[in-house]
């Protein structure tokens, strides 16, 4: 049903797919309980990323735009200095960015 209405809304073809990530600041670790739960409620198991690279905001912006197949080429501008962790969803404006208090 969903796939009829969605075939004649847009005039042709169309699907529904989810898309979530996760990342968090290298050294930093996901714990295997965390991994756990990130593959049953999101299917992902989220991966250590170096924030500071210069590449960072790249790779974040590359996920989201082969998630979304181009719909979502930026996802983010740049990463605060404080950032440990980033939580993503292939639809716009959804990214959480948490830091510590270090």
């Amino acid at each position: 049903m969903a796939r009829q209405i969605m075939t004649h809304a847009s005039g042709k073809d169309a699907s529904l797919q989810r898309a979530e990530t996760a990342w968090v600041r290298k050294p930093l670790s996901f714990t295997p309980h965390w991994q756990a739960l990130a593959q049953a409620a999101l299917n992902t198991r989220g991966q250590p990323l170096d924030f500071t690279a210069s590449d960072a905001v790249g790779m974040v912006n590359d996920w989201a735009s082969n998630a979304t197949h181009g719909a979502i080429p930026e996802l983010i501008e740049h990463l605060p200095d404080k950032a440990d962790f980033i939580l993503a969803s292939g639809w716009p404006g959804s990214v959480i960015i948490t830091s510590s208090s270090r």
